[in-house]
């Protein structure tokens, strides 16, 4: 039947009035934190989300009540101890990749432990996957990697040599994806995606410089305030004496001289190599003297339209607020 617009007013002024349910500034912060891991199919536990959530609270059991009330209201669901949104609780999937993780970790150790005795790697982190404690099918094995300042550009060139030539180029062993000078180790990519990165990092080798990484970047505190540094048992810094002849041979002009035509060619490169991709390339592809990032797939950008997508969908479905569209950027 086609009903008139005047008929289709009329219906409108007669029809109940929907109550939208009022979450409070917890509950929203629950729910977009939910909502971001969601996108990975990563669920998470009461001690989780309380690390991670952009709302301050006063203890585990303050949020525990509001998921509670979450839980009763249907917003969202939990299985076997794990919160999450959706039809799937994807616990199984989190499980098996937690046991591939854990068989990974001992080779990864290994692998930081290596880099770090290259010539002018001042300290060395687990990223990606593997840092959250879990590893899916075919993960790489991903690090950020400290230099010695004016040596990023070589130290990045000296490890792509070796991954090329000895590895075969294979990611799932060696991926250095991002180096840092530690005379400059603040982060400029403010927004929620780079906090939460951040905040997962396992350091793998010196201590000192990944606490000097955390308070550079202490901005990340504004997107999760009750996040705190774990301790952790991590290895010095590797000197030997291989390192340290060469670091002598590529010291002072000569090293500044390698390091500029380093960082020319591989940027060169990344200009032809990636030229047909739609992305920012000072940004995802950052190739600053004092920075090497590179992240062809521009996944910060993906994961960020796709929380704002996650957001909207959530408050259109449910018929409520839970803001977060300050919670990309500063």
């Amino acid at each position: 039947m086609i009903v008139s617009e005047p008929g289709r007013r009329a219906i409108l002024r007669t029809a109940p009035t929907v109550i939208r349910p009022e979450l409070s500034a917890g509950q929203q912060g629950v729910v977009r934190t939910l909502l971001y891991y969601h996108i990975f199919g990563f669920p998470l536990s009461a001690a989780e989300i309380f690390r991670f959530s952009p709302v301050v609270w006063r203890d585990l059991a303050e949020l525990e009540a509001a998921l509670y009330e979450l839980v009763a209201a249907r917003l969202i669901g939990i299985d076997r101890g794990f919160h999450f949104i959706g039809e799937d609780s994807h616990v199984d999937e989190r499980r098996a990749d937690e046991a591939r993780a854990r068989a990974a970790l001992p080779r990864a150790a290994r692998w930081s432990r290596f880099i770090g005795r290259f010539p002018h790697v001042r300290g060395v982190a687990i990223s990606g996957t593997l840092s959250k404690g879990v590893m899916k099918e075919g993960d790489d094995l991903d690090y950020l990697v400290f230099t010695e300042p004016e040596r990023v550009w070589f130290c990045r060139l000296l490890l792509m040599g070796f991954k090329k030539i000895f590895l075969f180029n294979s990611h799932h062993r060696f991926c250095v994806n991002y180096l840092l000078a530690e005379d400059h180790l603040e982060v400029p990519d403010r927004d929620l995606f780079t906090a939460m990165e951040i905040a997962w990092l396992l350091p793998m080798v010196n201590p000192t410089i990944h606490d000097r990484f955390l308070d550079a970047n202490s901005w990340i505190m504004e997107y999760l305030p009750n996040w705190r540094r774990c301790a952790r048992e991590v290895g010095p810094v590797s000197q030997g004496l291989v390192k340290t002849v060469a670091e002598a041979c590529a010291g002072g002009a000569r090293g500044l001289r390698l390091d500029d035509w380093s960082h020319r060619i591989i940027r060169r490169r990344n200009q032809r190599r990636y030229r047909h991709l739609e992305i920012r390339h000072e940004v995802a592809m950052r190739s600053e003297k004092h920075a090497s990032k590179h992240h062809p797939q521009a996944f910060r950008e993906r994961v960020l339209r796709r929380l704002a997508h996650e957001i909207d969908s959530f408050e259109e479905r449910h018929g409520v607020e839970i803001g977060g569209g300050e919670a990309t950027a500063l």
